[in-house]
């Protein structure tokens, strides 16, 4: 997890996922609509949705409601 980014702007409620075994962007738009959770010791929750595939090898954008916490990337989420 990651958030979306560009040269100028940083999009702190857009995040990019990498879905395990999900490697191309044809895959990745099934999941598109889906909800999103990230968790932190089952208090600390948020809950996002798939925007749509980013690029061409399966990355995911995803929209929070309220953006997860910057010491959040790198950590694992769950696509229901």
């Amino acid at each position: 997890m990651g958030f979306r980014r560009s040269g100028d702007a940083w999009r702190r409620g857009e995040t990019l996922i990498q879905v395990e075994g999900i490697r191309r962007a044809e895959k990745a738009a099934q999941l598109v609509g889906r909800r999103v959770l990230w968790q932190k010791d089952g208090y600390r929750r948020h809950i996002g949705k798939v925007l749509g595939p980013h690029g061409r090898k399966g990355v995911l954008r995803v929209r929070f409601k309220r953006g997860p916490p910057a010491w959040s990337v790198g950590s694992e989420i769950e696509v229901e």
